[in-house]
């Protein structure tokens, strides 16, 4: 968030009154000088503001401003304090309007001192960028942000120093032009936004983290991810504690692999986002059910499987990876990647008592069974899979199973199976039609013999 310049209270206040105690002559040209009626009238502005009558104070000022010169030191002091009197008072929209006067008069008749023209192009441009941010009429938005950035741009011509925070404002304030339509980002206002940010890397000896959130913003926004990744491989170096910059490099680390068509890069990189997690779990970070089963998948991609088939077990057992079909099916096919097939079987037998009424976890019993030549077990584990409601494709389901009957002989079984599946759309009516025909010449067969 940007904060504004220190708000005048009542001390600036009487600082500003003090300077009303000069009495001076009218003069035809505009000159530094307080009129004697304005000096006489602000002598009762000190009880007022003292009292934080705030409301008072104000119609004080507007009782006096229409009465002084357009072009008067009268009306810029008063222009001023009424400022000042607004930002005590919370009132930072209203204070806009005479702070432009004020600057307006004081830059073009040196009615206040270089530095505090600064303060005032700094602060005006810091209640322009505020009300931006309050506004939800885009047009309005990009109208304000854009007098917020002339303000500023102004600022730093004229500062005969370079400043930090300034040099981050300004980048802040061209990364909210950028991305104000969230469906059109502004990609050349990023690039500039990531230009002003970066000069500020040779402003101070330990940039803060507001700098590297927006460099890592803007690299984001430009999709350069390999740099997006050091910029966090940083920030988890001054935060370790922080999950959510070890999530993000996990993440970006995952989506250069994505990126990658060079095997041994695409190796690399996924290798790199699993360290990361080990490296954020070692702190006690990054141990959610999801975030272990990220793990999981990593060593799978990387063909690491005993590893991922230790954790998946450990998991699924302790609770620290989610219960759910889908990961004992995946640690069924895991043991299968290492050749453990024994272990494969068990798994989803295990899948089946902790989901007694998932008829899916029977169906993919059924098929490994098969595929170990175990056909009577893969037979029992179907029916009892169409015994059961949720099969994800029923047709299939009992067309496999008409297709066991027919290996095994039990013809008339298999003919009523593949009955049943022809009203399921999801079994091939040309498959079902093969299969029925197979077996009517097996009984026909078969009937001829005897």
């Amino acid at each position: 968030m940007i904060m504004f310049l220190s708000i005048a209270r009542r001390g600036v206040l009487l600082g500003l009154l003090s300077l009303c105690a000069i009495t001076v002559s009218a003069q035809e040209a505009p000159k530094k000088e307080i009129s004697e009626k304005v000096s006489t009238e602000l002598g009762k502005l000190r009880a007022l503001t003292e009292a934080k009558d705030y409301a008072g104070s104000l119609q004080l000022i507007d009782g006096l401003l229409p009465a002084v010169q357009p072009e008067s030191y009268d009306l810029a002091l008063l222009a001023q304090i009424k400022v000042q009197i607004l930002l005590t008072d919370s009132r930072y929209d209203a204070a806009i309007d005479p702070l432009e006067r004020a600057l307006d008069l004081g830059t073009r008749y040196g009615f206040f001192e270089p530095k505090a023209l600064l303060d005032q192009r700094y602060l005006l441009s810091q209640l322009y960028y505020q009300k931006s941010s309050e506004s939800r009429v885009p047009a309005e938005r990009a109208a304000l942000l854009e007098k917020a950035h002339l303000h500023i741009r102004r600022w730093m011509e004229l500062s005969p120093t370079p400043s930090p925070e300034v040099q981050l404002y300004a980048a802040s304030i061209l990364y909210a032009q950028a991305t104000l339509d969230p469906g059109k980002i502004d990609l050349a206002k990023i690039r500039q936004s990531l230009a002003e940010a970066e000069k500020n890397l040779y402003l101070q000896a330990k940039p803060s983290d507001q700098l590297y959130v927006l460099m890592l913003a803007a690299r984001q926004q430009l999709g350069q991810l390999e740099a997006v990744a050091d910029l966090l491989e940083l920030m988890v170096l001054r935060h370790p504690d922080s999950a959510q910059y070890w999530q993000q490099l996990a993440s970006t680390y995952f989506a250069l692999a994505a990126e990658m068509k060079d095997p041994q890069e695409v190796a690399r990189y996924h290798l790199r986002s699993l360290l990361t997690f080990e490296r954020a779990q070692e702190l006690g970070l990054l141990n959610s059910p999801r975030e272990n089963f990220s793990v999981v998948a990593l060593l799978l991609t990387l063909e690491q499987y005993n590893r991922a088939v230790a954790l998946l077990e450990k998991g699924l057992e302790g609770g620290s990876i989610e219960n759910t079909r889908p990961n004992w099916e995946l640690l069924s096919n895991s043991y299968q990647q290492a050749h453990q097939e024994t272990r494969a079987v068990d798994a989803l037998r295990r899948a089946v008592e902790h989901f007694p009424q998932d008829a899916q976890l029977e169906f993919s019993l059924a098929q490994l069974h098969y595929s170990l030549g175990e056909i009577g077990e893969a037979r029992t584990r179907l029916e009892t899979a169409l015994g059961k409601e949720g099969l994800e494709k029923p047709g299939q389901a009992r067309l496999f199973l008409a297709y066991i009957d027919y290996e095994l002989q039990r013809f008339e079984e298999a003919e009523k199976w593949a009955g049943e599946a022809a009203a399921h759309p999801d079994a091939k009516p040309e498959d079902v039609r093969r299969l029925t025909r197979a077996v009517r010449d097996a009984i026909a067969a078969r009937s001829g013999k005897s």
